[in-house]
């Protein structure tokens, strides 16, 4: 009977997903754009912290040393994340520009 019930419920979600997929599909867009935005204002306020490179399309979000990564902060809207945890990953993070975060890595 309790299988029963978990297929009856399965088959629920997914016909409810099939009818409301597309504002399903809306919400999603507008959470990752809020997201991308947030990052990107980030970047219009920050600057390497090395080299002092200040242009948003040069600067990149390196995890420090120590910290565990759970994520590229660029994909973090793509797996469903909200803003709490993107903020918690930014905390594991320091901003580089791209040289400097190569330069970062090639040490490695």
């Amino acid at each position: 009977m309790r299988n029963r019930d978990k297929q009856k419920q399965r088959k629920y979600w997914r016909d409810w997903y099939y009818r409301n997929r597309s504002s399903k599909f809306e919400s999603q867009r507008r959470r990752r754009l809020l997201l991308r935005k947030f990052v990107d204002d980030l970047k219009k306020e920050s600057k390497c912290v090395r080299c002092g490179e200040n242009h948003p399309a040069c600067l990149e979000f390196h995890h420090k040393t120590g910290f565990k990564k759970l994520a590229n902060v660029g994909d973090i809207g793509n797996l469903g994340w909200g803003i709490k945890k993107l903020k918690e990953e930014l905390k594991k993070c320091e901003v580089l520009c791209s040289n400097c975060h190569k330069k970062e890595h090639y040490r490695v």
